[in-house]
């Protein structure tokens, strides 16, 4: 409190000391000093030097045009502001419906990875499986073959004691055969 007391009236010491002429209170009667010519002294004539004047003659918005600038400006910065809330809370509710379908997709695709990973697990074992009966088939086949060479075989010789003739090949062999079963069948469909 002693400091600010001490800075509001420091200014006015320093005039007291230094005699200065502007801040000194007029007494009733003017002082008449010889040094100087006679001017009338008023008790403020430094404030026309100081005093802010008024531009008339300068056109320019007045303090209501001003105030009336302010406002507009204002109520358009709100407006704008109205609307960036109303924009953010919809991306705001944008981002949750996003985030919901990212989970709900997320889940479906780990689903689906899991299925294509089953499916291809069966299908290698389906190719295995596969593989394997063509080798089955195809051993089985030449089995068949061999069992069929022994059969021409036996008949070739059954016929041979029977009196009947063999020819030396074997493509000959199998129509002779074919022959004799044709007429077998024949007399036993009569």
């Amino acid at each position: 409190m002693r400091i600010i007391l001490f800075v509001a009236t420091m200014p006015a010491m320093l005039a007291f000391v230094m005699g200065c002429d502007q801040f000194q209170v007029a007494p009733d009667q003017p002082v008449s000093r010889s040094a100087e010519p006679e001017e009338p002294t008023s008790q403020a004539d430094y404030l026309p030097q100081t005093a802010v004047k008024a531009d008339h003659e300068t056109e320019g918005p007045t303090a209501v045009d001003s105030a009336l600038e302010w406002m507009r400006k204002y109520t358009k910065t709100a407006e704008t502001l109205v609307q960036t809330q109303k924009q953010k809370e919809q991306l705001e509710e944008d981002k949750r419906k996003l985030l919901a379908e990212k989970t709900r997709l997320e889940t479906e695709l780990e689903r689906a990875q899991t299925e294509l990973e089953q499916a291809n697990a069966l299908l290698i074992e389906m190719r295995r499986e596969l593989e394997g009966w063509k080798k089955n088939v195809l051993g089985f086949r030449n089995e068949i073959r061999d069992a069929e060479k022994a059969q021409l075989e036996a008949l070739a010789k059954v016929l041979r004691l029977l009196g009947g003739e063999v020819p030396r090949s074997e493509a000959g062999a199998g129509e002779m055969i074919s022959a004799k079963t044709e007429e077998s069948e024949s007399e036993t469909a009569e």
